[in-house]
């Protein structure tokens, strides 16, 4: 595919499995995490994977060139809740190509994975974010969780989110945890 840089004529949104992700496919979205997060762009080089977490499902909206305009991750995670097995969908990743940021592609993606978690094998999403970011998802249904999640940092031990890191339900058949419960993601963040 091309480098030229992407328009937003008709974007088309897609939604795949690991297993569908081409070379080209994954160089290009590689290349466009690479354009949206150059402080990350040494691992988006090598990989789609965010702390080695890589992503079963990828949403992406692409111009009829078939250029990739904005993208996101959702890993399958098999979670403890209280003692109690959820299945979650993890967002990852969510990028918009820099030259083309303000013009709801972000929105438009985040609305429409949205609405299709609820068709995949998950019990919930879940997001990190930063603070400022809260309301931009509030818009498609998610909700700040009380207590912060359990995580496996890099050396293996568990963690806690850092303060200024926020982490976000939506439920698409398990209510979100009230506060003093819970989540271990059994792994690393993503």
């Amino acid at each position: 595919m091309s480098a030229k840089t992407p328009t937003i004529s008709d974007p088309v949104y897609t939604l795949v499995e690991v297993h569908e992700i081409t070379c080209d496919l994954d160089q290009d979205i590689r290349h466009l995490l690479c354009s949206a997060f150059p402080h990350s762009a040494s691992t988006f080089a090598r990989t789609r994977a965010w702390n080695g977490s890589i992503a079963r499902w990828t949403a992406m909206l692409t111009d009829p060139a078939g250029r990739v305009l904005a993208h996101v991750g959702v890993v399958d995670r098999r979670a403890v809740l209280d003692g109690a097995p959820v299945q979650l969908g993890g967002i990852q990743n969510v990028a918009v190509h820099p030259n083309l940021q303000g013009q709801r592609l972000g929105a438009m993606l985040m609305q429409r994975i949205s609405d299709d978690l609820g068709t995949l094998p998950v019990d919930a999403g879940l997001l990190f974010c930063s603070m400022n970011r809260q309301k931009f998802y509030e818009r498609f249904g998610w909700v700040a969780m009380p207590t912060p999640p359990l995580f496996t940092d890099e050396t293996g031990k568990p963690a806690i989110m850092r303060p200024d890191t926020l982490a976000m339900w939506l439920g698409t058949g398990h209510p979100a945890p009230s506060q003093g419960q819970t989540l271990n993601l059994r792994g690393p963040d993503w």
